[in-house]
C-alpha cells in the first residue's frame, strides 16, 4: 500500500473482531445492523482521500467481495470516482490465501 490508495474495509464490527483486518486499511461500516446504508460514508472517504478524492486509489473489502463490488460500483458510476478496486472474493479469499491480518482494537 502507498499513499496514493485507501483501503476501505466495509464489513462490521463483529466481522473485524471476528477475522482481524488488513494492516494500514480503514474500518468503516457500510451499512447498519438492519441493512441500512451509512450515509456518512462517502464523506468519510473524502477526509481519508484529501484533496485528490477523485483521483485517489480506493480499494474496498466486505466479506466475501459483492457488497463491495455494489458499493465500489456507485463510487466509480454515481459519484465520479475514477479508480476504484475491490478486493476479489473479500476478505475471505484474503483468510483463505494465507495473507497476514491484524487484530483489530
Amino acid at each position: 500500500m502507498n499513499k496514493n490508495v485507501v483501503v476501505l474495509d466495509i464489513r462490521t464490527e463483529d466481522q473485524w473482531i471476528k477475522t482481524g483486518v488488513i494492516k494500514e486499511s480503514f474500518q468503516e461500516t457500510a451499512f447498519d445492523k438492519n441493512g441500512k446504508f451509512n450515509v456518512y460514508l462517502m464523506d468519510r472517504v473524502r477526509a481519508l482521500a484529501g484533496a485528490e478524492s477523485q483521483e485517489i486509489e480506493l480499494i474496498f473489502i466486505s466479506h466475501d467481495g459483492k457488497t463491495a463490488e455494489i458499493l465500489g460500483n456507485a463510487f466509480a458510476e454515481d459519484l465520479g470516482f475514477t479508480n476504484v478496486y475491490v478486493l476479489d472474493g473479500g476478505i475471505q479469499s484474503w483468510i483463505d490465501s494465507n495473507k497476514p491480518l491484524e487484530k483489530y482494537n
